[in-house]
């Protein structure tokens, strides 16, 4: 899948760009991070509850500065539900200007 980049108050999401070991990467630059944040998770997961795993890297001034991984379920009739459990993970003041 092409990683997709969408822009906002000056940060960039950059979606699904990574892959299980550049994931695991930054995990560790997180500090604390949940295990529903994990590549493993979000597999086991896609895997075994019809949902859709997508993984975000939202850069701020070109750095990472978090990452999130959401769940996708598709309803019928109304659209798509997204989950996203102890998450987003930030690195540092990823949010200072």
């Amino acid at each position: 899948m092409k990683p997709s980049i969408a822009e906002h108050n000056g940060f960039d999401v950059v979606w699904d760009a990574c892959d299980g070991p550049g994931w695991d990467r930054l995990i560790g630059r997180a500090g604390l991070s949940s295990l529903e944040q994990s590549w493993p998770y979000g597999e086991a997961v896609a895997a075994t509850a019809r949902v859709r795993v997508a993984r975000a890297v939202v850069h701020r001034h070109g750095e990472p500065a978090a990452m999130v991984q959401a769940f996708t379920r598709r309803i019928a009739g109304l659209g798509e539900l997204v989950r996203i459990a102890r998450g987003p993970l930030w690195f540092g003041d990823g949010c200072a200007a």
